[in-house]
């Protein structure tokens, strides 16, 4: 009965390492899992931040991009000015005086729209070199 009872002994404890063996094989393969998705969200939270930032960027270039627009258009409008005020007023002679007033006028008026497009000009491509900085 002693003999038994020792084989019954053995049979458990050789069992219970076994069982033994087998739980820590599953809580490694468990711990290397959660390592593993641990990784996972450290990377979409770091792809969250990375998406964000160019959402933020993206939306700057929009911005300067519909800023440019306006300042071309801008730019066309003071152009058909100018064209419209060189082919303005009736033809007036040197003869009757008219002529040289209306001139003067001609050369006031162009002078101070070539000065707002040289303006604009100006702001166009300091913004342009802002937009191009900050890519």
């Amino acid at each position: 009965e002693q003999q038994q009872v020792n084989s019954l002994l053995q049979a458990w404890e050789s069992r219970l390492w076994e069982q033994a063996r087998s739980f820590e094989s599953l809580a490694t393969e468990a711990l290397a899992a959660d390592a593993e998705v641990a990784k996972a969200a450290a990377m979409a939270k770091d792809l969250g931040r990375e998406q964000a930032d160019l959402q933020a960027k993206q939306k700057v270039a929009a911005t300067s991009m519909d800023q440019i627009w306006e300042q071309q258009e801008a730019l066309g409008a003071l152009l058909a000015g100018l064209e419209e005020t060189l082919q303005l007023g009736p033809k007036a002679t040197a003869e009757d005086g008219k002529w040289s007033e209306k001139a003067e006028q001609r050369s006031q008026t162009v002078s101070a729209q070539l000065e707002e497009m040289s303006r604009q000009v100006d702001l166009l491509a300091e913004e342009t070199r802002d937009f191009q900085a900050a890519r």
